[in-house]
C-alpha cells in the first residue's frame, strides 16, 4: 500500500456500546447484529468525526488448562489482553462474524506459535468498551479467549499465571480491564 493512500479499518455505529462500561461478558445480540449488518470500513479521522461511530478492534487473550487450573498468558510487558485494528482484507464480504472469528484464530495461534500443535479453540468471550481511557474511547473491542493446548510451549518472554493469581500481576490497562474474560 502506497504511503499516500489511507488506512482503513472496521467501524459500526456506536448505540449498542456507548452505555457500557469496561468488560462485557458474552455476546450481546444487538451489538453482534449491528456488527453484521451495519459496519462498514473507514478511516481513522471519519471515525473520530463521527461522535456514533466506533471502532471495531480484534482482542486476544490465551488461555489453557494445566493440571485442572486455567492459565492465561501474560507478556513480559504486562499484556494480557492484546489487540488491533482490522483491516478490510480479513473480512469476507457478507461474513462479518465469520470472518472475526477465523482472525481470531489465526492471530491467536500466530500470537502464541502453534509449533504445529493441534487442539485450539476459541470463542468470543466479550466486549471492552471504556470511553475514559485511551486507545478505547472510541472503540470496542471484541474479545476473543483463545484456547490453547496445554503442551505448547511458553513464548518467549511471556509466562502463565493463573486465574486466581492474575489480580497480583501488574498488568497495561486495557489488559487489566479484561480480567473477567479468563476462566477461574
Amino acid at each position: 500500500m502506497p504511503d499516500d493512500e489511507p488506512v482503513l479499518t472496521l467501524a459500526m455505529p456506536g448505540r449498542e456500546v456507548i452505555a457500557g462500561r469496561g468488560f462485557t461478558a458474552g455476546a450481546a445480540l444487538p451489538l453482534l447484529d449491528c456488527l453484521a449488518e451495519e459496519s462498514w470500513f473507514a478511516t481513522a479521522a471519519a471515525i473520530a468525526g463521527d461522535p456514533l461511530a466506533r471502532e471495531v478492534r480484534l482482542g486476544l487473550l490465551a488461555v489453557r488448562r494445566q493440571r485442572g487450573t486455567w492459565e492465561a498468558l501474560v507478556a513480559g510487558d504486562g499484556t494480557l489482553l492484546h489487540h488491533a485494528a482490522i483491516p478490510p482484507e480479513a473480512v469476507a464480504a457478507g461474513r462479518v462474524l465469520a470472518s472475526l472469528r477465523n482472525l481470531a484464530l489465526a492471530s491467536g495461534t500466530a500470537l502464541v506459535g502453534s509449533g504445529g500443535a493441534r487442539g485450539f479453540g476459541g470463542e468470543l468471550a466479550g466486549w471492552l468498551h471504556e470511553p475514559g481511557m485511551e486507545p478505547l474511547r472510541r472503540a470496542v473491542v471484541l474479545v476473543y479467549r483463545l484456547r490453547v493446548p496445554e503442551e505448547l510451549a511458553t513464548p518467549t518472554g511471556a509466562v502463565w499465571v493463573s486465574g486466581g493469581r492474575l489480580a497480583q500481576v501488574p498488568l497495561d490497562p486495557v489488559s487489566a480491564l479484561s480480567l473477567e474474560a479468563v476462566p477461574r
